[in-house]
């Protein structure tokens, strides 16, 4: 469990110690408590040894508590009502690949774009909230990444920790971008096709980080920025392959475009048309529920816990636990 997220952290303080970045400690209980740092073992964030080692020499201050139970409380929010909610249709959808037409494989790719989201920075959220009871601080994990207007920008907003990760001992030490324009763009795709090898050994996901170091070219030779709508696009489309269990399943599940329902029953897969419309009106109360969760509204503290309660459909494992 959490192998990868162990493989890197330690990697890092490795790394960090043999460029002289960091002192290496003698601490062995100091160290191992780093390298197990239960509340983002599993899926992160990534933490690196220069922020977190240092953090158990010091005496914990637990003044923070608001915002550690703000960032549980939203982060439960964004796993249990919003992500495992919609991850219903995008399982129903994906798990019947020969039934699919235009409209289930349109709502699925966009109800995935915000189930991953919403998982993963909710599993983060909670990781971060934990460690401040404890009187630690781990880094921002993600950072609204649909609104970036650009990839270059999004990976900046999207997994935070595992970005800068491979930006700074991936690429860099690649050559990063002082080997001529040619080099640079050849170090951006293969960083991209590795970090797809890490999410998994298939086609589908170097498929996934190829589309996206393909378009990170593109903006970096032509100067250009694709803006939100592009951007999302772009992520959506590149989030099928990653949810796709093979290469093979991937261009079954876009052949689906191919086909218009022939009946409203046919266009919900059978899930019945309430739920449907549920999942629907979930989408559209995101838009309240983020502008709550920004300006740390208190009523969300009262509302939470109803909502966790009648909102909540059966328990899904985190996506990022496979990875």
């Amino acid at each position: 469990v959490g192998i990868s997220f162990y493989t890197f952290q330690t990697l890092s303080y490795t790394i960090d110690v043999y460029k002289k970045k960091l002192e290496p400690t003698e601490d062995l209980v100091a160290f191992s408590a780093f390298v197990c740092f239960f509340p983002q073992l599993v899926a992160g964030p990534i933490e690196r040894a220069t922020n977190l080692l240092p953090q158990f020499y010091k005496k914990r201050v637990f003044s923070n508590q608001n915002d550690a139970f703000w960032l549980i409380i939203t982060g439960l929010m964004r796993k249990m009502i919003f992500a495992d909610n919609l991850g219903y249709f995008v399982d129903a959808v994906w798990s019947t690949l020969d039934d699919n037409n235009l409209f289930t494989v349109f709502l699925a790719s966009i109800f995935f774009t915000i189930q991953i989201w919403f998982d993963f920075s909710g599993y983060s959220r909670i990781a971060r909230g934990v460690s401040m009871l404890f009187g630690f601080k781990l880094m921002l994990n993600f950072n609204y990444p649909y609104e970036a207007k650009s990839l270059k920008e999004f990976w900046s907003r999207w997994h935070i920790s595992l970005s800068t990760w491979f930006k700074d001992y991936l690429y860099i030490p690649l050559g990063g971008s002082k080997l001529g324009p040619t080099r640079t763009l050849v170090n951006l795709f293969l960083v991209f096709l590795i970090s797809g090898l890490w999410h998994g050994a298939g086609w589908n996901f170097i498929l996934w980080g190829g589309i996206h170091g393909l378009f990170i070219i593109l903006e970096r030779k032509f100067k250009v920025q694709l803006g939100i709508p592009l951007t999302v696009l772009v992520v959506v489309l590149a989030w099928i392959p990653f949810r796709a269990p093979d290469l093979k399943s991937t261009i079954i599940f876009l052949g689906g475009v191919t086909r218009l329902p022939d009946s409203l029953y046919d266009f919900h897969l059978g899930i019945g048309p309430i739920i449907l419309v549920y999942q629907m009106l979930l989408v559209l109360s995101l838009f309240a529920y983020l502008k709550l969760e920004r300006n740390k509204n208190s009523w969300i503290y009262f509302i939470a816990p109803f909502a966790l309660f009648l909102l909540s459909s059966s328990s899904k494992t985190f996506i990022y636990f496979q990875f």
